[in-house]
């Protein structure tokens, strides 16, 4: 059997349009699509945020349950991927490790406010769902694949609510960051937010 293969789609969903990424990457063990909707926001931290959130997103995927690997049923471990999306979001936008407050040659004015959701669905491995905001451990839920989340400025919810909707059908990692922006000339705010989706599928 040849060997397995990584495959990472990043795509990037604007307001007003959409553009698709793919990059590939070989390793020895698994197939990772990652599957990543972005929508477009007005802010001085745009692009920096659209690619810290990404990051973390993707390298929060690979943290796939040892046992589950095994048995080429691959499932993510909640904690670890949280505590992995976390440290990505502070190195890559210059925040402190313990509080994410901005340290010196942030892009950030203020701590951003974020939320993690490891979505596994029903196994027998590790927990089906998990949901972290702003570094705590929020709850754990339940729930079968595939599923559907939306999303809104400040939260990730389960089910059709808000206008950015989306289905995932393989066990993910979904992450959303918000901040709020601060003109310096008329001391008006806007909100600038980024969300991404990393989905684990496999393939011979």
């Amino acid at each position: 059997m040849r060997e397995s293969i990584r495959n990472l789609i990043l795509g990037e969903k604007g307001i007003s349009g959409s553009v698709f990424f793919l990059i590939t990457f070989q390793v020895l063990l698994i197939i990772l699509l990652m599957s990543v909707e972005i929508p477009r926001v007005v802010g001085n931290a745009d692009l920096v945020l659209n690619n810290a959130v990404s990051e973390a997103v993707r390298a929060s995927a690979y943290l796939v349950d040892e046992e589950s690997q095994a048995n080429r049923d691959f499932r993510i471990k909640p904690d670890e991927a949280h505590e992995r999306y976390r440290t990505i979001l502070a190195k890559n936008l210059k925040l402190s490790d313990a509080t994410l407050q901005p340290m010196s040659g942030s892009p950030l004015s203020a701590a951003p406010h974020y939320v993690f959701v490891v979505f596994n669905g029903t196994n027998p491995y590790v927990d089906a769902g998990a949901i972290y905001e702003d570094g705590s451990f929020v709850g754990n839920f339940s729930g079968d694949l595939p599923q559907t989340y939306s999303i809104s400025d400040f939260v990730i919810v389960d089910n059709n609510t808000y206008n950015r909707s989306f289905e995932i059908s393989s066990p993910s990692c979904l992450g959303l960051i918000s901040i709020e922006d601060k003109a310096i000339l008329t001391n008006n705010t806007s909100r600038s937010v980024r969300y991404a989706v990393a989905e684990v599928k496999t393939r011979d």
